[in-house]
């Protein structure tokens, strides 16, 4: 079966607004970061630390979805 033929999640739009702001504005924030701090490295780190820790608590608090049938609506939740 393709996977064209299954129906839209809607999980799309979120991945790619994901991508454009973590991983396409990133490079412009870690350089603004360093020119606000004269040259000096550590806010680009603390900017790292903070999205790191993001990503770990949303993959920490996501349901699981192992053996779910993300297609029916009772599962879907």
């Amino acid at each position: 079966m393709s996977l064209l033929l299954l129906p839209e999640s809607g999980s799309r739009s979120p991945l790619a607004f994901s991508c454009v702001f973590g991983g396409g504005l990133a490079p412009f924030i870690c350089a603004a970061l360093t020119t606000c701090a004269c040259g000096s490295w550590w806010p680009v780190a603390i900017y790292l630390m903070a999205t790191k820790a993001i990503t770990f608590c949303t993959t920490l608090f996501a349901p699981e979805t192992l053996d779910r049938d993300l297609l029916r609506e009772e599962d879907a939740r």
